[in-house]
């Protein structure tokens, strides 16, 4: 039994996960929604917003391009427009949902993981928040993850289990502490994206048993049924060419004639890019393979030198034996890799 450290954030549950499909993109963070720049944030007793807080809230939102002389404007107000701010991205978080995580991470990271000051700093953020039920529910949902914090801290599990399981023990912690439905709001697109990996797992194992099209269609319901209501978010995670990825590796699963493979990989590409792009990325294929097809030949080659010289060691003395060594191994190198 090992303890494994398991963080609460998606970019690091991606490693349990294995999302590895989208690692060419710089992001997941794995995570499908990021958070933008952190507003200032101040613990003042709220007061009626005057309409000069909406109108500078409203031209800082909907055209940042626009310059207002912030520097006129009171302590107060410039907090009121902040506190705007934080509603708005509070909606944002909201619709699609599924990802409030990372709500409460840009919170805490703000007043480092202090639990008196956050608690502080969500009461101040959700002043004059519209709905009042959500509000409450926010601030008990902190209180519940300092909780389940300490519980993840804890955890102890096999090695030996798979990802899935241990997926799957996260996430009955999660509703222990949090409850289904807050885990939903914090997690939902995280869950949905596991299961839809966990899915294609067993899906690539399945695919040499079925025909090429039932592939591609298998995976288009996985895809539906899997990521239920975050069908955008993800999609936007997963990127087109991250679908382009899956397609390819599903399609491929089992065949192992070359031409076959070739001409699976060529369809594919057509079918997601421009013959441009297409050609380039066939003319890339190629060049890895013969760069692939070059280490190969010369770690041949050098194990063949290395095996005539050894049985010549004898003849010379060690420091002429070596100086002959590397004169050969030298002409070898540039041999195969000059041009």
């Amino acid at each position: 039994m090992k303890r494994l450290v398991i963080a609460t954030t998606i970019s690091a549950l991606a490693l349990v996960v294995v999302f590895q499909w989208s690692t060419h993109n710089p992001q997941p963070t794995l995570n499908p929604v990021q958070a933008d720049e952190q507003p200032r944030t101040a613990v003042q007793a709220a007061d009626p917003q005057p309409a000069s807080v909406q109108q500078h809230a409203q031209s800082r939102a909907g055209d940042q391009a626009s310059a207002w002389d912030e520097t006129s404007m009171s302590q107060w107000e410039r907090d009121q427009i902040d506190r705007l701010m934080w509603h708005e991205r509070l909606d944002q978080y909201r619709n699609p949902g599924g990802n409030l995580q990372q709500f409460f991470q840009v919170l805490r990271s703000q007043c480092n993981q202090d639990r008196a000051l956050c608690s502080m700093l969500l009461d101040d953020m959700l002043t004059d928040y519209p709905d009042a039920a959500f509000a409450n529910q926010l601030q008990q949902i902190l209180e519940n993850l300092w909780v389940y914090d300490q519980a993840v801290e804890a955890l102890v599990m096999s090695t030996d289990i798979t990802p899935e399981s241990r997926y799957h023990r996260v996430d009955e912690l999660r509703r222990a502490h949090l409850g289904d439905q807050a885990t939903e709001l914090l997690f939902g697109q995280e869950r949905a994206w596991a299961r839809y990996q966990f899915g294609f797992e067993h899906l690539l194992t399945e695919a040499p048993n079925l025909t090429q099209q039932q592939r591609l269609a298998a995976l288009d319901r996985l895809q539906q049924q899997r990521w239920g209501p975050y069908q955008q978010p993800l999609a936007e995670q997963q990127t087109a060419y991250g679908r382009y990825e899956r397609e390819l590796m599903l399609s491929l699963a089992g065949v192992s004639d070359a031409a076959e493979r070739a001409a699976l990989t060529a369809q594919i590409r057509a079918r997601h890019f421009d013959p441009e792009t297409a050609t380039w990325m066939a003319q890339r294929d190629g060049a890895v393979e013969a760069q692939q097809s070059q280490r190969e030949t010369y770690q041949a080659a050098v194990q063949a030198l290395r095996q005539e010289m050894e049985q010549q060691r004898d003849a010379w003395p060690a420091d002429v034996w070596e100086q002959r060594y590397q004169q050969r191994l030298t002409q070898l190198r540039q041999d195969i890799f000059s041009p």
